[in-house]
């Protein structure tokens, strides 16, 4: 009988900026608890942010320590592994703000890709809020696709899958409501909270065979983002070698003989709602490259 392929996942998720109540805090805790509840063991779990004492945050979200937990999951994931790269702030072109409130500064797209690089996996997911971020991808608002923009696709990646909360030319928003938003109990960012909210939504399982893949949530965060409904934002995805429809962020019972037996949205799942409903607005820019705004 031949062996299954052993297979582990992995995540590194970042909360890039100190602003509490703010949208990202809860985007981030909000996945931790997703992965949590998929079984995924907390040292595979790399948590930085500027809130220390929140459950399941390893460091303090200084750019040394994004780089620092990239390089551990790049040193102990496998050829047969998943990779989620999670990371929520403000943001500007080809640039991912990384403040922890006293001191901060900027991620750029390519440094952050070259970082990526030294991840060996099967799969590599990358979910990325902040104003601006499908510059990260070379995405427009218009549908243009600039395939030498894309700085986290350009070097010939083959095994990844980008879901980015804005296009190049697009602002992110924090959670909006209002009578024609479909999703008026979410929180965090109106684009990304979407597909976190997912995990626990039995209409998001399209193909009902009880697991969320990634196409499923960005398609649940796509359908129920009300500033994409009003034209004000314009979410962006680029599949690099993947169908997004075929990845998970848990290894599936096929690969390894996992536990992963009952319906992954009936898992508990305890949204976190904020103490203050922030104020529509843009989340927005940073300084650029070019030293604009």
């Amino acid at each position: 009988m031949a062996v299954a392929s052993q297979c582990d996942a992995w995540a590194v998720i970042v909360c890039g900026f100190n602003d509490l109540p703010d949208t990202f805090d809860e985007d981030t805790e909000g996945i931790y608890s997703i992965l949590k509840s998929l079984g995924i063991d907390d040292s595979h779990i790399y948590f930085l942010s500027p809130h220390t004492g929140h459950t399941g945050v390893d460091a303090l979200n200084t750019i040394e320590n994004v780089q620092w937990a990239i390089n551990e999951v790049a040193a102990k994931s496998g050829v047969n592994d998943k990779v989620l790269f999670f990371y929520s702030s403000h943001g500007g072109v080809d640039g991912l703000v990384c403040s922890t409130g006293t001191s901060g500064g900027t991620i750029y797209a390519g440094d952050l890709d070259n970082w990526l690089d030294r991840i060996t996996c099967k799969e590599m997911a990358i979910i990325v809020e902040a104003c601006h971020s499908g510059s990260l991808i070379g995405k427009y608002s218009d549908g243009t696709f600039v395939p030498a923009e894309s700085d986290l696709t350009a070097d010939g990646e083959t095994n990844r899958v980008i879901f980015t909360s804005a296009s190049t030319d697009s602002s992110s928003y924090p959670d909006i409501d209002g009578p024609d938003d479909p999703n008026p109990s979410d929180s965090g960012s109106e684009s990304i909270y979407g597909y976190i909210m997912a995990f626990s939504e039995p209409s998001a399982d399209e193909d009902g065979d009880g697991r969320i893949s990634f196409g499923e949530a960005y398609q649940y965060a796509w359908d129920n983002d009300v500033t994409r409904l009003r034209g004000d934002n314009m979410p962006q995805m680029l599949e690099a070698g993947l169908n997004r429809n075929n990845v998970f962020h848990q290894c599936l019972s096929s690969q390894t003989g996992s536990k992963f037996k009952k319906p992954l949205y009936e898992v508990p799942f305890e949204r976190i709602i904020p103490e203050v409903i922030p104020q529509p607005g843009p989340v927005e820019k940073i300084v650029s490259r070019s030293g604009g705004l």
